[in-house]
């Protein structure tokens, strides 16, 4: 293990994941914490609190993802954005589509919602890193 670590891109695909973990464990917090808001205090039916939740989750992803995982200064937001909508607009609609179905098939709804959320982790890491947050090399045009 410790001679893979010393390979550059297994370096910063174990420690970027690392940090997209524990973005994505803040992600989850706020997902799970405002699901059970919404669900066990304001009395809203899990599947209308599936699409709250996930939506407050989305935003700390985003900013922390893109600061602290992929550590992007880009000024780029509107067009990261966009991107990060498109990647996780999929994933968001995989995510209540698989929560609904596994709590409509009798898991625990907040069950549902992890599984759902493990299922989609390593297509938002993949895509995250290789679509989203990917710098824009700065290419020598003398060179060419």
């Amino acid at each position: 293990m410790h001679l893979s670590l010393r390979h550059p891109f297994i370096r910063m695909h174990v420690f970027q994941g690392m940090r997209f973990a524990v973005c994505g464990g803040a992600g989850a917090i706020v997902d799970f914490s405002s699901l059970y808001i919404l669900v066990q205090i304001l009395g809203v039916v899990p599947y209308v609190g599936y699409v709250g939740s996930t939506s407050f989750a989305l935003i700390v992803v985003f900013f922390s993802n893109k600061y602290f995982t992929f550590k992007n200064h880009e000024k780029k937001h509107g067009t990261q954005f966009l991107k990060f909508l498109l990647v996780y607009g999929t994933s968001f609609v995989l995510n209540v589509g698989i929560a609904s179905f596994l709590y409509w098939f009798g898991l625990q709804y907040m069950l549902a919602k992890a599984l759902a959320i493990a299922i989609l982790a390593f297509w938002n890491y993949s895509l995250s890193h290789g679509f989203v947050f990917k710098r824009q090399e700065n290419l020598d045009v003398g060179a060419i």
